[in-house]
């Protein structure tokens, strides 16, 4: 199984804004590290691919109900009830189905 590490940082945004209805989005990355979560929908996206190109970063993963762009590569990130009342933040491969482990950073 694959491993994603989080920074409590960035974990904690993704599920304000799942929480908040601002549950779409993309996340970045330059580096090999997370850089920057840019909220929107779908037809947000180019001006997003722009940013992102103008940025140095590529393009990480999709959040909440955007899946565009639809690449091989792009993970998707799922907010889910496992039981009443505890939340789940989820990472998986869309184009394999793949479950991705999620770890947190124990300092940011």
């Amino acid at each position: 199984m694959p491993r994603l590490t989080l920074s409590r940082q960035v974990a904690n945004t993704l599920m304000e804004h799942l929480l908040k209805g601002e549950g779409s989005g993309w996340l970045a990355q330059r580096d090999g590290r997370l850089s920057g979560i840019y909220p929107g929908t779908a037809e947000h996206w180019p001006q997003v691919a722009e940013q992102l190109q103008a940025r140095g970063e590529r393009l990480f993963a999709t959040y909440g109900e955007v899946l565009t762009p639809a690449e091989e590569g792009v993970l998707h990130f799922d907010l889910a009830e496992t039981e009443r009342g505890v939340l789940s933040l989820g990472l998986r491969d869309p184009a394999t189905d793949e479950i991705w482990e999620i770890t947190l950073e124990q300092h940011d």
